[in-house]
């Protein structure tokens, strides 16, 4: 396999990256991937049980590498624009997103309460207060935790982007960051308790995966020639990547004592599988260097594949939002036929997103149209 000739110059001139493209498309199916062998945190000694924690410890980079990609994207922004137009052209948009689809998915459960599974509790307090608190608290669809984490995150963007101006820095605050968020759990997952430390480093600057996630992208984009030799070379990569996986999924088999015995006070523990994990910083790193480094041969590809790719891309966020009803829908019917032959959860994954994302891309296009037509008639007015 060659080694990759991108270099850190290049990242930064070239106005639309390929492999982003690619790395959101991978991240979208594996986000649907974790919430389709969700039944992992029902403890069962079973091979389809242990058939989801593999999925789990496969896909759990999905979350990073949108944080990863963001970081890559954003915190360089004063080179390109004022603080006011990012937060307009981000903050906005992601914000509006994350409203449109709570609404839309809350009156979804409210109007057609028997068609998805755990809809029931929305028809029977439907109200605009109602609505009201389960946005503020993230309970219209617990899965889109990450778009208010980001939102966050573009809070601190601007103080974040003098920090990343200075090398020394931006490792300072990622090493303490490191050490807060993955360190602090595995002492706790050990056994070492949380009070010893808590009172020193539990505080909010810090304390946050997210935040790591979305400074290493940053890092890896702006000193990607100054990066090991080994993180050029993609068949090391792709051990690693396995490598990290294979440990995640051990891991998690040991830590439920998969293969014995079932007692009543046995719980799933899932910090082997978390995005807490060195072991998942190491797998979402290698899969990001692995497609960053094909940037060379993407940009090869014929426009119009670069375009397909691009528009798959720009549903993803649409498959963020809407996944959860398609998965809960499915979840009332799985036990007959023809819904029965997305039993097997990696199936289902794949029918999921793709049903979601050509759904989302067909309104897209709805939209767009809808503008142009806008348009012609305000020029022919």
């Amino acid at each position: 396999m060659e080694k990759a000739t991108v270099s850190s110059k290049a990242i930064a001139t070239k106005k639309r990256f390929v492999f982003a493209d690619v790395l959101t498309i991978l991240a979208g199916i594996a986000v649907v991937m974790l919430h389709t062998s969700l039944n992992v945190f029902s403890l069962a000694h079973t091979k389809t049980w242990a058939f989801s924690l593999a999925l789990q410890a496969a896909f759990i980079y999905a979350v990073p590498i949108f944080f990863m990609l963001s970081g890559m994207n954003l915190l360089g922004y004063r080179s390109k624009y004022s603080t006011k137009t990012f937060f307009m052209k981000r903050a906005r948009k992601t914000l509006m997103a994350l409203i449109f689809g709570s609404i839309t998915v809350y009156l979804m459960y409210v109007l057609f309460p028997t068609k998805f599974w755990g809809a029931e509790e929305f028809a029977a307090s439907a109200s605009i207060a109602d609505f009201v608190k389960r946005f503020l608290t993230n309970n219209v669809n617990s899965t889109l935790w990450f778009i208010y984490t980001i939102l966050y995150l573009y809070l601190l963007t601007p103080v974040l982007s003098l920090v990343v101006q200075k090398k020394e820095t931006l490792l300072y605050v990622m090493a303490l960051t490191l050490f807060v968020s993955f360190g602090l759990p595995l002492l706790e997952f050990i056994g070492v308790r949380g009070v010893y430390f808590d009172q020193l480093f539990r505080w909010a600057a810090f304390n946050s995966d997210g935040l790591f996630y979305y400074l290493l992208g940053y890092y890896v984009k702006t000193y990607y020639d100054e990066l090991p030799k080994f993180t050029k070379n993609n068949l090391v990569l792709a051990v690693i990547f396995l490598l990290s996986s294979a440990s995640m999924f051990g891991w998690g088999l040991i830590a439920n004592n998969f293969g014995t015995p079932l007692t009543p006070e046995m719980t799933y523990q899932s910090y082997p599988i978390t995005i807490k994990n060195f072991l998942c910083v190491v797998q979402a790193a290698s899969l990001f260097l692995f497609v960053l480094n094909l940037e060379p041969s993407l940009q090869e590809l014929s426009d119009g594949t670069k375009k397909r790719i691009s528009t798959v891309s720009a549903g993803v966020l649409g498959v963020y939002l809407f996944q959860i009803p398609v998965i809960n829908f499915l979840g009332l019917r799985l036990g007959r036929f023809p819904y029965s032959l997305l039993g097997n959860a990696f199936v289902r994954g794949i029918f999921v997103f793709a049903v979601t994302i050509v759904v989302v891309m067909a309104f897209q296009w709805l939209m767009r149209q809808i503008k142009k037509a806008q348009k012609t008639s305000t020029k022919n007015a």
